[in-house]
């Protein structure tokens, strides 16, 4: 396993020996460690101090680039990509971004964190690949709401999802006219979502009409109540 992530992060280049060594360790502690994911766990496990591990982590990581070679090498080439927001339970109040977000499994607002995920969906492998997490901030503007977050998230990066598939699968969240309105105009990517029982998909026909047979009728009966004996 070491062997094969090593030859991947190679191949792509643009990583110091210390940081390909670092990533390394560091994906396989991931699948092997025990307990909670974070610093002082993986000081316990792994070969590095908590110290080390905090200042790798500091550093920027193209993640998004990483997983993108990642499915075009495993993948088949028959995508579409799945967006949504995914709650993780976290406690105290000292945490970057904690707020009350949406828990689905809960069906309530609970105190946490959330993520903005990016899938790639494989059609033929019957599989997901994981592509890229924007965390939601706990705190937004006044005039900013948590789906603006979601559809920035997606015109942000509708050029890299363009070259997977064109056609973005989401829940019933976005199946209200603002987020598809500012997905169409900043984007051509097409949505693909659930609307709910109870909306309303009709258009009014505003057009010339060849035969208004009901409207000639009213304007006879009209003439005729309107018109003295």
């Amino acid at each position: 396993m070491e062997t094969r992530i090593r030859q991947f992060l190679e191949k792509l280049g643009g990583l110091s020996n210390a940081r390909t060594r670092f990533l390394v360790h560091v994906l396989v502690l991931f699948v092997s460690l025990r307990g909670r994911v974070n610093f002082l766990n993986m000081a316990r496990y792994g070969i590095y101090s908590e110290k080390t591990y905090r200042r790798h982590f500091e550093e920027p990581l193209e993640w998004f680039m990483l997983n993108r070679h990642l499915i075009h090498e495993y993948g088949s080439g028959r995508y579409v990509i799945a967006a949504d927001a995914s709650f993780y339970p976290k406690s105290g109040t000292h945490t970057p971004h904690l707020g009350n977000f949406w828990n689905g499994c809960a069906g309530k607002a609970m105190p946490g964190l959330e993520g903005h995920t990016f899938a790639v969906i494989d059609r033929d492998l019957y599989t997901a690949f994981h592509l890229h997490t924007q965390q939601t901030p706990g705190e937004l503007p006044d005039d900013k709401t948590r789906p603006q977050q979601y559809v920035q998230h997606i015109i942000d990066h509708s050029t890299e999802l363009r070259q997977f598939s064109p056609y973005v699968v989401y829940d019933r969240a976005a199946a209200n006219q603002p987020f598809i309105d500012r997905l169409c105009e900043k984007t051509d990517v097409n949505l693909v979502s659930k609307m709910r029982c109870d909306a309303d998909v009709r258009y009014l026909y505003t057009g010339p009409h060849p035969k208004r047979q009901c409207q000639k009728l009213k304007e006879i009966l009209q003439t005729e109540v309107c018109t003295p004996a």
